[in-house]
This record gives structure tokens, C-alpha cells and sequence, in this order.
């Protein structure tokens, strides 16, 4: 009996502690716990990672700019090779987008350019001539290979497209009627040129209110033999010529000289004031103000240069009108 009651309590108490080992684990686990676990499990790690000697951090590799933004020797030209195409394909396209943006200034790249060039290098461009395509200075330059006369005259100024269609006619022998009849009508200097601000109108309409200023070149025959000095002095040539060819009685307008010169090849500067005719109402004409220069080629040649503007605008325009009358010269 002692032995069997032994046994039957060893038993219970096994059941009973199976028992509470399964409902200890059915319950969810105590905060305090996981906090004290996770509390020792981030000491073992700074232990750990105290105990481990430190390793220096690797220096980058120095590399120089060329091969940073070109690559290793042959990567480039292997990278260009995949895309189809190589250096020197790139090379030759960007040579010739930059031959075009200079050609047709583009952004005025080339105007910039020769404006802040060396004098040297202004000089090599206008014997060139390539200032009679992009300004130098403030400055384009027209060269008449025919008549063999240039002058320059201020960048944003405008040829006179009616001169040079006349001009073509005359060559062509394509005048109409009226152009022909007008011709015959006007025996006056044939304009060989024209130039004036944007929106001005050069062929000598001066009467109109607005702001006028434009650059002409005219050309007229002669006496064979003719020289500016048979005409007299520079003051004598200057005030014969525009009492009978600019101001003459009849037409209404009236000139003051005022200064007149030689210049050292020989032709004849001269400054006056035109006073144009009354106006329909009754107020006074316009005064422009002008600068001439004339000069004779051998001896059946008269050419003049005139640059005007309105006298209220002298005192801006005189350095520029000073510019493009200096500048004008006649070929032998």
C-alpha cells in the first residue's frame, strides 16, 4: 500500500508540474522580460564591438580631371563605339556648328569677338574685308568694287534697297517706262549708295517730321581734266556747290557754311546747315545738319559723300558722322 501511494503521488506531482510549465508558456511574455533581455543583448553588443580594434576608413583614389571626365585611356572611344559613333566624328560636327555660329554670328559671337580684338587682329580682318559682313568697332564697312569707293557707316544701319535695284536695272538695260522717263527727267548725280537707320527713308524724303539721318554717295561726270583746286579753295568749292546744286534759288532751301577743309588726299571736307522750304502751314522747314566730302578721279569723276541728320541730333551723332566721313575714300 505504501509503495502504490508513493507512486500515485509521485505522479501528481508531475501532472502537476506539467501543468504549469504549459500554462506558463500559453501566456504572453512579461514587458519587463523582453526590456531586460534586449537591455543585455545591446551590452554583449558594445562589449563586443569595444573589444574589436577599430579599422581605418580607406583614402579614395585620386584621380586627375582628364580621366575623370574622360575615363581610363580607350574608354571613351570604347563608349562612343557602342552609341556608333567616335571621337572624331564628334570632333568634325562641333567644328562645323562652330564655323556656322561664327559665319552667321550667331548671338553675335563674332561681332564680340572683333570688337575686343588686338588692333593687329582689326587690321588682318579688314584687309580681309570681313568687315563689311560683321562690324568692327561700332562700324560696317561698304566697298564698291565697280565705282571703287567705300566708306563705312554704323553697324545697324540699313542699305537702300532702291538704289541697289537701280543700280541692277542700269546694268541689265531692265528700266520701265516710268523709271526710264524719270531718268531722262533727272540729270542730276546718280546715287551710287545708300544707307540710314531701320525704318528711315534714305532716297531724300526730308520733309517729313520724325527722326531722319542717312549716309549717300552720288557720282557725276565731269569736265575731262578736272581737278578740286581749278574749282578754288575748299570754302570757294563748298559754297558754289551747294548755291547751285543743293540750295539753288529757285527751290526754297536755304545753307550755311560752316566750315570747310583738304584733306591729305587731296578732296574736300566740308559742314554746313540745309534749312529746307516752309511748310504748308506756314512754320519754318526743318534744319538738318551735314557733313560732305568730295573728291574727283581722273579728272571725269566727281564723287560726293553726305551724312546728315536733324540738327536737334548733332551733338549725339557728330563723333559717328565725324567717323563715316573721314572713312569715305575714292580708288585710283
Amino acid at each position: 500500500m505504501r509503495l502504490r501511494e508513493s507512486i500515485a503521488a509521485m505522479h501528481f506531482g508531475l501532472v502537476a508540474l506539467t501543468a504549469l510549465i504549459a500554462s506558463d508558456a500559453l501566456q504572453p511574455p512579461a514587458p519587463h522580460r523582453w526590456r531586460r533581455s534586449m537591455r543585455f543583448a545591446d551590452e554583449l553588443d558594445d562589449a563586443a564591438e569595444a573589444a574589436e580594434p577599430e579599422t581605418p576608413p580607406l583614402a579614395p583614389a585620386k584621380v586627375d580631371p582628364l580621366t575623370y571626365v574622360f575615363g581610363a585611356p580607350g574608354e571613351l572611344k570604347g563608349d562612343m563605339a557602342r552609341m556608333g559613333t567616335s571621337p572624331r566624328r564628334v570632333l568634325l560636327a562641333s567644328l562645323g556648328v562652330l564655323a556656322i555660329a561664327l559665319a552667321a554670328d550667331l548671338f553675335r559671337i563674332t561681332s564680340t569677338i572683333l570688337r575686343i580684338a588686338p588692333s593687329n587682329v582689326q587690321e588682318a580682318a579688314r584687309r580681309a574685308r570681313l568687315d563689311t559682313y560683321y562690324p568692327i568697332g561700332d562700324y560696317k564697312r561698304y566697298i564698291d568694287d565697280e565705282y571703287r569707293f567705300e566708306v563705312r557707316y554704323p553697324e545697324r544701319w540699313l542699305g537702300d534697297q532702291a538704289i541697289y535695284v537701280s543700280r541692277m536695272q542700269g546694268r541689265s538695260g531692265a528700266y520701265d517706262a516710268d523709271a526710264l522717263l524719270k531718268s531722262r527727267k533727272q540729270k542730276g548725280p546718280a546715287a551710287l549708295a545708300g544707307f540710314g537707320p531701320a525704318g528711315n527713308t534714305l532716297a531724300g524724303n526730308t520733309a517729313g517730321g520724325g527722326k531722319f539721318e542717312n549716309l549717300s554717295v552720288f557720282r557725276s561726270p565731269v569736265t575731262p581734266g578736272l581737278k578740286l583746286r581749278n574749282l578754288g579753295s575748299p570754302t570757294e568749292f563748298a559754297q558754289r556747290l551747294l548755291d547751285t546744286a543743293v540750295a539753288p534759288p529757285e527751290s526754297g532751301k536755304k545753307t550755311t557754311l560752316l566750315a570747310a577743309s583738304e584733306r591729305a588726299d587731296g578732296a574736300y571736307a566740308f559742314e554746313y546747315c540745309l534749312q529746307l522750304p516752309e511748310r504748308r502751314d506756314g512754320s519754318p522747314g526743318r534744319v538738318l545738319h551735314n557733313l560732305a566730302v568730295a573728291a574727283v578721279r581722273d579728272g571725269n569723276e566727281l564723287f560726293t559723300l553726305t551724312v546728315l541728320c536733324g540738327e536737334e541730333d548733332w551733338l549725339d551723332r557728330e563723333p559717328v558722322f565725324c567717323q563715316v566721313a573721314e572713312s569715305f575714300r575714292v580708288y585710283a
